[in-house]
């Protein structure tokens, strides 16, 4: 009777790691993950001292960026992308580790909808909440409660102004952050060239 006992905690307990590991995937080495491409979708996502890139609406059991790891998205050009994720249970940032879509917003001279047209111009650092420095700022736009646009650019008069900042928009069940969720724009090149606006972060846990 014991033995037979114990033989079924052993299968019950094997059986609970096979279905672990089935679901988890431990990302050691750079990643991209394209919207529509769902290999990794619904599982628990650990990214450790490696670069993973996320375009589009995805969604995870839970997600560790763990020793130096980092969760981006791609940087705008003709497309614009954003980091949206929907995870089911934990999102765990260690403090050696960031989700960082800095200077992933749009570039210079370009706007809300990736738009040259009301963009930035001259020596113009980038608006997105709060108006941008000097003349021919480009206007606000956007909503403090909901972030939801990538950050502008500098102004169009030379060229190295910096890009915004992109958008992260996260929805989880719980989040332990003791490292840094980043959405900065970047200084334009140079020193004393203008610089983009910051992007948007949207945390709910």
């Amino acid at each position: 009777m014991k033995a037979n006992f114990l033989s079924k905690i052993l299968f019950v307990t094997v059986m609970m790691l096979g279905a672990v590991s089935v679901r988890a995937a431990w990302l050691a080495t750079d990643t991209t993950l394209n919207e529509g491409d769902t290999t990794y979708d619904n599982q628990d996502i650990v990214v450790s001292n490696c670069t993973l890139i996320v375009n589009g609406p995805h969604g995870f059991n839970s997600l560790q960026v763990l020793g130096g790891g980092v969760v981006t998205h791609s940087p705008a050009t003709t497309n614009q992308y954003a980091l949206q994720l929907t995870i089911v249970s934990s999102l765990t940032i260690d403090t050696t580790s960031k989700i960082d879509v800095s200077a992933r917003g749009y570039w210079q001279g370009r706007t809300v909808g990736n738009q040259s047209s009301g963009g930035a111009t001259g020596a113009a650092g980038g608006s997105y909440g709060g108006l941008g420095s000097g003349v021919g700022a480009n206007p606000v736009y956007g909503d403090f409660r909901d972030p939801n646009e990538l950050g502008s650019g500098g102004g169009t008069r030379w060229d190295y102004a910096g890009p915004g900042g992109g958008l992260v928009r996260i929805t989880a069940g719980t989040a332990t952050i003791n490292g840094l969720i980043l959405a900065r724009g970047a200084s334009g090149g140079g020193g004393g060239y203008p610089g983009g606006s910051g992007g948007g972060i949207n945390l709910s846990a």
